[in-house]
């Protein structure tokens, strides 16, 4: 019963709400609605403080609890009421309307009062065209000096308030002057004393030749309204009805009166009875024992929750880790399985165990408990262990588990474990251990964590009156309390996957909205892909729903205005959240009414890929906190006008300075104290005045975290702006770009303020000036000329490490580096430099924590050409370099890649200097020495052994165009290098012997795994030749290799050597043919082979070599292949080779077969393993294989960019998934082609096919829409 207390409590605080603050009040009091709203707020009062009172008291009535479920409905209509009274006076404030102000007791009663007959008897009085719409149409929009009245004549005038105290009015007008005259002045005295509302006199034009046209026109502000519109269509706003407010509020105080005197009564006895029930307690001799556990219900391994959602890749990897991996072992494993209580172990474990029973011989599920007992646990698991022959007689429990699981692999689930001794437990796993050949999982609840499971437990309990769940598959049976506020639905993919499931799930929920009262309803969150097909339904059913405080669809594939009908009328809406379905378009649209929903307070959209029509006017929505959207739509936060409104907003990502004339001026941002996260203003140059920055006060907003500042146009004379755009001292990361000026602001300098910086971005500056920003970066010089640096970017950023990124310009010479303080950086990891002056060896070994260094467009490291006894003595701990457009000699590159004997990854592009590439000759390991900071005597010491001249490098660089890479690579890449050239051994017939890796191709990379070599195409001409006996230029440990525009190479016998290789790419490598591609698949680990733009790789069958002949062709591991060669993959001997194991054909771009031959149809019949094949842009392909149907695995189909048609014959009935994308030969899908509906159970995906308007994106059991399916209409999918 405390519960019931505890929530009608809670109703009628927040009912009361609106009323605390005054505002209200004052706004209702004005509209004449004064009494009957204090005679609410009186009655919400007494009822909370009676409910106040009864707080904590024992209540055991059962009658009582029936009217407390009555005061907690009042009390839900009473919020109601009082949110929208709430909702008009926002309505007030920003259009300026007052529609509640009591001007005039004659007009603005017989207003309301006519409008509310009209509404009630239906009709309207008039004879004229203007008098027979309805009331609400013959009000204007009630704005700043537009004011309408019904005047006895049944004339229909709109008149505009003067500024003179008298006004000239003629003969048609004089009706209406005498009732406006009065009451434009009782309007503007009365408008100076309410709040949000203001009555501006406007001149009235006294010498219009037109009768009446001083009095009809509309004021000033409603034509600025009006070209500020610029065509985009408002939704019109709500019209205030007085009438119907205020008998529903005095229906609501009616009706409270009785229940809160009968629910004061009842509270009174029930208070009374537990005082005499206590001394009665007290005054007995009996004693009573209590269980100090509590009690909890006993979990089975039998599902509850039929669909496990967001645990998929987890259950996958225990299910794998259990039966053959990780956990699959002959020993005992225990396998915890922990969490906060109510978080779903249980769930998670039924659905793991009904997968893992079948692996065990013996499956044993126990609910332990609070109460961790060896001997019952023991007891219930011999009940559940069958039993063997032989047992011994007068056995115990332990020896009887022990008997049993003897040689047996068993499953044991401990759940809902809490805690436990040590002892203990060791005593109940000692039979497990000792009998079973293998054990396995344990899954416990969390020690410590029983007041989450009992929070939950109470959770559940008390959200069942007014919270539901309601899954496809309990629909029909669940029953629906009437108390019930908010709903979820959740549609599974079952229900769509075929035409009797979809059109059962349909009639269930017309059914719903017979159970469910949905004008009571307060959250609304619809739930699966697929919900989507039901969106019509679903708007029917909850179009009542008006009452709405959040909304939640996930899986959106449609405008939501279909779904959710007459959405302007959702005034109460606070929170609102969209997820598109991944298939949905971008054609589908928001609600335009959306800026008309005060109340908001949440917007999320972050995942919404449809358009944003609505955004302009979002000011309206002076509520608001937080406005999510996508990342790569940042400029809707740009496109709100007059956002200063908006002074609770929270995230406002994107401001534009002067995007238009008025609303978009740097003041706007002076009233948004609350924004924080990462925020841009961009176009600064537009600032009208200094003015203007200084009203943005910045500096107030002091939650941001990021802050960028943009100046799309250099213009210096405008330089002190940014002086006074300073932030708050909290910022932590601050980009600049494209400021103008040559002054960096005091802020950043002598008058540091934000003295926390994490990283600052320069971009586009010419500064004579450089800022030293904390820790990261300290200028030695604070004047140093920077004058040429295009950008710079400091502090964590990529993945949270510590990066510095220089973007220099020309002229820069090695007194640039100056300005940066190296000894500072000892915490970098990332040095990105492009287009600077080499950087000196004494600031470079400063950075002892780098890993990675990325060289642009020349820029280099001051090494001298002698560096023997250097180089040994200071090694740096580079892991990753990039090389880019080198500007020195491959000779200064082998030089400067010896210093790093930890670099693993290299990347070397478009660097025309370096022809020749080799292995270094492995030297022995100098024990590094440690990098302290630099001294100058130190420093001189360096300089001296990089001028020594040293013999060992001149005898390793036989030309100032080889680069002999270190022997410890593993990830090489090689792009644009025109003239670079592999040297082999035949090519180098003067090295010594003995010398590793020199004159060798790449064989002393002996750690290498990965190689891509792109647009050069002489890397392999001297490997051209044929031979006997193949020179090898890789080294066996390579796994993944790609070529890419090498030419040269005859055959793959030069790589039959990569036994380890996983993944071979071959793009426009000439004339190379495949000859050696039967060891690699036979003998090695290929799995995945791309050949394309190749035409001879596969051409003609070849005879098999002598040493191939010994290979059975199902030893092949292949499983993808992906070609453009269509008639070379399905010629002899290929399809014997590889057609056992592949499972993904790809033919890609192929242009020149246009139907399959006879040959080439029984050659695909082979591969009978295939599960997934796809043709893409294939331009004069005609007809799919006609044998498709026969392949007996198939399961994905893809069609993109084709001419062809599907194949008559049909498709396998073990079809999954069909993709079809611009194929013009496809216009449309007969009946016999597709599978049976029910077996198509994943994704029918058609696009843009020969013209046609298909919408059809996600198809799961319902009807085809917009295509012309001839005898498939009424075949669901």
């Amino acid at each position: 019963m405390e519960i019931a207390v505890s929530a009608a409590r809670w109703v009628l605080g927040k009912a009361l709400g609106p009323v605390t603050d005054g505002l209200l009040e004052a706004w209702a009091a004005s509209a004449g609605l004064g009494p009957n709203m204090d005679a609410l707020k009186l009655e919400l009062l007494c009822a909370k403080g009676m409910l106040d009172n009864a707080q904590g008291r024992e209540i055991r009535s059962p009658a009582l609890k029936e009217l407390l479920l009555k005061l907690q409905q009042l009390a839900y209509g009473a919020d109601d009421v009082l949110d929208e009274l709430e909702y008009y006076r926002i309505q007030d404030m920003l259009d300026g309307t007052y529609h509640a102000a009591d001007v005039d007791g004659l007009v603005l009663n017989a207003r309301h009062a006519a409008r509310a007959v009209a509404r009630k008897l239906k009709l309207c009085s008039g004879s004229r065209e203007g008098s027979r719409r309805d009331p609400d149409e013959l009000e204007d929009d009630g704005r700043q000096g537009c004011l309408s009245g019904i005047c006895s004549c049944g004339r229909r005038a709109i008149s505009s308030m003067p500024k003179l105290p008298c006004i000239q009015s003629n003969e048609n007008g004089s009706c209406m002057s005498k009732i406006t005259s009065s009451t434009r002045r009782a309007a503007h005295n009365v408008g100076k004393c309410l709040p949000g509302c203001s009555f501006p006199c406007v001149h009235n034009n006294a010498h219009s030749s037109m009768p009446g046209d001083g009095l009809e026109r509309f004021c000033s502000a409603c034509r600025s309204k009006i070209k500020e519109r610029k065509h985009v269509v408002q939704t019109p706003k709500l019209k205030f009805d007085r009438v119907e407010i205020s008998k529903r509020m005095k229906d609501i105080v009616e009706k409270l009166k009785p229940v809160s005197a009968k629910v004061s009564t009842i509270l009174d006895k029930e208070l009374l009875g537990s005082a005499i029930h206590k001394l009665e307690v007290l005054g007995s001799n009996c004693t009573t024992t209590q269980n100090n556990t509590m009690e909890r219900p006993k979990t089975t391994p039998d599902i509850i929750e039929p669909k496990l959602y967001g645990r998929d890749n987890q259950k996958k990897n225990l299910i794998d880790g259990i039966t053959h991996g990780q956990y699959f072992s002959n020993d005992l494993v225990v396998l915890p399985i922990v969490g906060p209580g109510g978080i779903g172990k249980t769930t998670f474990t039924q659905h793991l165990y009904d997968e893992l029973k079948n692996h065990f011989e013996v499956a044993i599920w126990i609910c332990v408990s609070l109460s961790f007992n060896v001997s019952r646990l023991a007891q219930e698991a011999v009940k559940k262990i069958p039993k063997v022959d032989g047992e011994k007689e007068n056995s115990s429990d332990h020896e009887l588990i022990e008997q049993r699981l003897k040689t047996k692999r068993f499953l044991l689930v401990l759940d809902d474990m809490w805690t436990c001794q040590e002892n203990e437990w060791k005593k109940l796993l000692a039979p497990f251990g000792k009998g079973g050949e293998k054990g396995d999982e344990k899954d416990g609840g969390t020690p410590c964590y029983v007041v989450h499971d009992l929070l939950h437990n109470l959770a559940v309990k008390v959200s069942s009156y007014e919270c539901i769940s309601i899954y496809s598959s309990n629909v029909r049976s669940i029953q629906i309390p009437t108390s019930i506020r908010h709903m979820s639905i959740i549609v599974d993919d079952k229900e769509v996957e075929n035409r009797v499931d979809f059109e059962n799930f349909k009639r269930e929920l017309r059914e719903l909205g017979k159970r469910l009262n949905v004008e009571n309803l307060r959250t609304l969150m619809l739930f699966g892909r697929h919900h989507g097909s039901y969106y019509k339904i679903l708007g029917h059913l909850f179009r009542e729903a008006r009452a709405l405080r959040a909304i939640y669809l996930s899986g959106a594939s449609y405008n939501v205005g279909d779904m959710l009908h007459d959405f302007s009328k959702l005034v109460h809406l606070r929170y609102l959240r969209i997820k598109s379905s991944k298939d949905s378009n971008d054609d589908i649209c928001l609600p335009t009414a959306l800026p008309r929903l005060y109340h908001l307070e949440v917007i999320d959209l972050q995942e919404w890929r449809g358009c944003f029509g609505f955004t302009r006017h979002m000011s309206n929505l002076v509520k608001l906190r937080h406005f999510l959207v996508p990342e790569h739509n940042l400029q809707v936060h740009s496109d709100i006008i007059e956002v200063g409104k908006m002074k609770l907003l929270q995230e406002l990502r994107s401001f534009e300075v002067g995007k238009e004339d008025k609303g978009f001026d740097l003041s706007q941002l002076g009233q948004l104290s609350e924004l924080g996260g990462s925020f841009t203003i961009c176009s600064l140059e537009k600032m009208q005045a200094m003015k203007e920055a200084d009203e943005a006060i910045l500096i107030q907003l002091k939650r941001l975290n990021k802050l960028t500042l943009q100046w799309g146009t250099s213009q210096a004379e405008k330089e002190n702006a940014l002086e006074i755009l300073m932030p708050h001292s909290n910022l932590q990361h601050l980009c600049i770009r494209g400021h103008g000026g040559t002054k960096c602001p005091q802020w950043l300098r002598e008058k540091l303020s934000v003295k926390i910086l994490e990283s600052l971005h320069l971009d586009g500056v010419a500064w004579n000036t450089f800022p030293p920003i904390g820790e990261l970066l300290l200028a030695d010089e604070p004047h140093q000329e920077i004058s040429s640096l295009d950008h710079l970017i400091c502090g964590k950023i990529y993945e949270s490490k510590y990066c510095l990124d220089i973007k220099g310009k020309l002229d820069l010479d090695s007194t640039f580096w100056n300005v940066l303080a190296f000894g500072n950086l000892i915490a970098l990891e990332n040095l990105d430099v492009s287009r600077c002056p080499p950087l000196p060896v004494h600031h470079f070994r400063m950075l002892s924590s780098l890993k990675t260094l990325n060289l642009w467009y020349s820029s280099s490291i001051v090494f001298s050409s002698s560096e023997g006894e250097s180089r040994a003595k200071y090694q740096f701990p580079v892991e990753c370099m990039i090389i880019v457009e080198w500007g020195a000699s491959a000779k200064e590159l082998t030089q400067l890649l010896a210093y790093f004997p930890k670099l693993s990854v290299l990347t070397v592009w478009a660097s025309e200097k370096i022809t020749g590439l080799g292995v270094a000759e492995e030297q022995a390991t100098a024990t590094p020495v440690p990098l302290p900071l630099a001294n100058k005597a130190e420093d001189a010491q360096i300089e001296q052994h990089q001028q020594q001249d040293g013999a060992t490098a001149e005898e390793e660089i036989a030309a100032e165009g080889l680069l002999l890479l270190p022997s410890q690579l593993q990830n090489l890449r090689i792009r644009k290098c025109p003239e670079l050239i592999l040297r082999s051994s035949r090519a180098d017939s003067n090295t010594e012997a003995g010398r590793t890796g020199e004159g060798q191709g790449l064989q002393g990379l002996r750690s290498l795994r990965s190689l891509e070599v792109e647009a050069c195409p002489r890397f392999l001409s001297s490997y051209s030749s044929s031979s006997s006996t193949p020179c090898f230029p890789f080294p066996s440990s390579l796994e993944d290799l790609s070529l890419d525009g090498v030419v040269g190479m005859e055959t793959l016998l030069p790589l039959s050597n990569l036994t380890s290789l996983i993944d071979l790419s071959i793009w426009d490598c000439g004339d190379l043919r495949g000859e050696g591609l039967r060891p690699l698949l036979a003998q090695g680990r290929l799995t995945k082979l791309t050949v394309c733009r190749t035409p001879k790789f596969f051409a003609g069958s070849e005879p098999l070599l002598p040493h191939e002949q010994e290979f059975p062709s199902s030893s092949s591991k292949l499983q993808e292949l992906r070609t453009d060669d269509v008639a070379g993959v399905l010629a002899a001997p290929i399809p014997a080779l590889i057609s056992s194991s592949l499972t993904e054909l790809h033919f890609w771009e192929d242009k020149e077969v246009d139907c399959f031959t006879k040959g080439q149809e029984e050659a695909l019949q082979l591969f009978t393993s295939l599960e997934r094949i796809g043709f893409w842009d294939c331009d004069k392909l005609q007809c799919l294989p006609t044998g498709l149907h026969r392949l007996p695995n198939l399961m994905r189909l893809e069609i993109d960019t084709c001419a062809a048609a599907l194949p008559k014959d049909g498709l396998p009935g073990s079809l999954q998934e069909l993709a079809i994308d611009d194929c013009p030969g496809i216009r449309s899908l007969p009946k016999n082609c597709l599978p049976e509906p029910d077996l198509l159970k994943g994704l029918l995906q058609i696009v843009h096919s020969s013209g046609l308007l298909i919408l059809v994106v996600s198809v799961h059991g319902f009807e085809l829409l917009n295509m012309n399916i001839s005898g498939f209409v009424s075949h669901p999918i």
